[in-house]
């Protein structure tokens, strides 16, 4: 059989994200967000031929894969350490592979500020530590911020609305690392 397609939402996502943080022993989280993978052709060996050690994903905590008969795949070495010591950290070839291919004529700057406003989310919600490089990078936020054409910009901002609604909360990881361009005005006080 030959086969070439593509399924957004596709059915069991949920479910094998539920299975796959039960068998982890990770608490379950509510509200994961979700990218399918393009499968082309047949393969004897489905992990390394959609999601692979050097997986297109983004970053190292969307490589969680269950399989058709319920094989569960957590990636490589580096992410079973990140997920071990809860650091959030970065796939830069992913990201290229993402402005090319998905970005819709985004920068690669803008894919990346797309991934850091993502790791402020991820990073507040389950209580990650970024890698060196992600710390360097969210530490330089607005600057990176302020390069991105004014529609990125506000895509940048929607997001982080949408993901933290409005909560207070979130502002302790934004004055973590200085960043003002995603703030809602108003401040924690302490």
């Amino acid at each position: 059989m030959v086969f070439q397609g593509q399924q957004w939402e596709q059915p069991g996502i949920v479910e094998a994200v539920r299975e796959a943080e039960k068998r982890l022993g990770v608490e379950p989280y509510p509200e994961w967000d979700f990218e399918n993978a393009l499968a082309t052709g047949q393969s004897p060996d489905f992990y390394e031929n959609t999601i692979g050690k050097y997986s297109n994903h983004t970053d190292y905590l969307t490589v969680l894969l269950l399989d058709a008969d319920g094989k569960l795949y957590i990636g490589d070495e580096k992410t079973l350490s990140d997920i071990e010591t809860r650091t959030y950290d970065f796939r830069f070839s992913g990201i290229e592979v993402w402005a090319m291919h998905r970005g819709q004529g985004r920068s690669y700057a803008s894919c990346i500020v797309g991934d850091l406003t993502r790791g402020l989310y991820l990073c507040q919600n389950l209580n990650l530590e970024p890698s060196l490089i992600v710390k360097f990078l969210m530490e330089s936020y607005d600057y990176f911020f302020e390069k991105l054409s004014a529609e990125d910009q506000e895509a940048r901002r929607a997001y982080w609305k949408k993901k933290t609604k409005n909560n207070r909360k979130y502002q302790q990881v934004l004055d973590r690392f200085n960043i003002k361009s995603l703030e809602q005005g108003w401040r924690l006080s302490f």
